[in-house]
């Protein structure tokens, strides 16, 4: 039995030293390393090789075309500027204007304006009806007949030479010497009188220009407004002159730039009067020769006295009677002639008509000639300023009339205040009847009374 031990324990003994061979234990002082035992190997399994598939390669997509290439949206020009509608003038008089003149109160603003026009019809305007002087004669400018004007005032002389009446003078012209509204106004001044308050635009709907402002002028301390302006055409020139002593006249100056109308007539256009054109007018007419002149002249009249004229002495017969129109009497009537009854019918005697009336439904000359045409029966020459220094208006000129050529005037015109109408009617069959026709122009007087 102890053999049966001693085997036994050697047995551990081996199993205990194979053991050591698996794993061992190193015991230094102070460490221990334990290294664990590895594990058994795994059997090795060998995988067969798999050959891979060919993966078909998916076809290309299509290529999309390329989009179309987009223009560039153009940029939009900038939004024009609207400017503001400038300031109608009327409108700065009755608001700026005011306040700056500080003029006195005097009463009640103008309640009643009457229409006013010029000797042409083509300078108009609404002024009180107060202001009953009224001067309707050509725009005078350095001495020289320049184009219509119209001048109404209380008293026109006080309005050109003082300040303590009111009133307004237009003018149109195409003659000035002057380029435009600022040189025109920049030749003027009036500051040994006024103090200047300076310029402004002119725009009242109809013309546009420039004017000037001047206060405290004379001892009224009134206030002056000098306009000049064209209008949309530029073709002329307009010039307004106010005077405004009082706050109610500048009240009708409003009224003036919001009614005012200012043209010029062909006959200005054409820089041309009837004298100044008698000449050329002679030579169109082409009269035939007299034998002889007239040589002898005398004093006739009307039978009331009122209109007088100097005629060849063989325009022996006379009609003094009155002025019949539209089969009414209408003012005073004087005729001449070497035979009235074929002056009167026809065109183969030389004459004259002169006629005065106050009762007329004709507003101006030219609105009184307008009425008359004779084109029918003779050519149509043109139309002419008149002006003899005491009466102004317009004149037709017609030749070629009738059978015998002859050379036919209309004549209308009025005197400076545009109180009443003068109408004459002359015709001349030879050229010392046209001789006669200008000592007619020269001598005659016309009045109503």
């Amino acid at each position: 039995m102890t053999w049966l031990r001693e085997a036994a324990g050697f047995l551990v003994l081996v199993a205990l030293v194979l053991t050591g061979c698996q794993a061992s234990s190193t015991i230094e002082a102070g460490t221990s390393t334990i290294t664990q035992p590895s594990p058994a190997a795994s059997p090795t399994v060998e995988v067969p090789t798999v050959e891979p598939t060919a993966v078909p390669t998916p076809p290309p997509l299509p290529t999309q075309p390329p989009l179309p290439t987009v223009p560039p949206i153009p940029s939009l020009p900038p939004t024009p500027t609207v400017s503001a509608e400038p300031d109608l003038f009327q409108e700065l008089l009755d608001t700026e204007i005011r306040d700056l003149a500080a003029l006195p109160i005097a009463g009640r603003d103008y309640e009643d304006y009457v229409d006013v026009s010029d000797l042409s019809g083509l300078v108009q305007v609404s002024a009180p009806s107060s202001w009953t002087d009224v001067d309707g004669r050509p725009w005078s400018f350095d001495d020289e007949r320049v184009g219509n004007g119209l001048n109404v005032s209380t008293d026109i002389d006080a309005f050109r030479e003082t300040w303590g009446d009111p009133g307004v003078f237009i003018g149109a012209s195409q003659d000035l010497p002057f380029d435009d509204a600022e040189s025109f106004l920049d030749d003027f001044s009036l500051d040994r009188s006024c103090d200047y308050a300076g310029r402004r635009d002119f725009h009242d709907g109809l013309y546009t220009g420039l004017a000037d402002l001047w206060i405290n002028c004379g001892p009224e301390r009134a206030l002056f407004v000098q306009i000049a302006a064209v209008p949309e055409d530029e073709s002329y020139l307009i010039e307004v002159q106010l005077l405004a002593p009082t706050d109610r006249d500048l009240t009708a100056m409003v009224r003036v730039i919001d009614t005012f109308v200012a043209e010029v007539s062909e006959a200005d256009a054409a820089a041309s009067s009837f004298l100044d054109s008698l000449d050329e007018i002679r030579a169109v007419a082409d009269l035939p020769t007299a034998r002889s002149p007239y040589e002898e002249y005398v004093d006739i009249a009307d039978d009331q006295g009122s209109i007088t004229v100097t005629v060849p002495a063989e325009w022996i017969e006379v009609d003094g009677s009155s002025w019949t129109f539209d089969d009414e009497v209408a003012g005073r009537g004087l005729s001449a002639s070497n035979d009235l009854e074929t002056y009167r019918t026809g065109w183969g005697a030389p004459g004259v008509f002169l006629g005065a009336s106050d009762e007329l439904p004709f507003a101006n000359p030219a609105e009184y000639l307008a009425e008359f045409w004779f084109g029918e029966v003779c050519t149509y020459e043109g139309e002419y300023g008149y002006d003899d220094g005491l009466y102004v208006g317009l004149i037709d000129v017609y030749v070629e009339c009738g059978d015998e050529g002859s050379m036919f005037l209309k004549l209308a015109a009025a005197p400076e205040d545009g109180s009443y109408l003068i109408s004459g009617e002359f015709v001349a069959v030879d050229d010392r009847d046209v001789d006669a026709i200008i000592m007619v122009v020269e001598t005659f007087i016309a009045n109503v009374d």
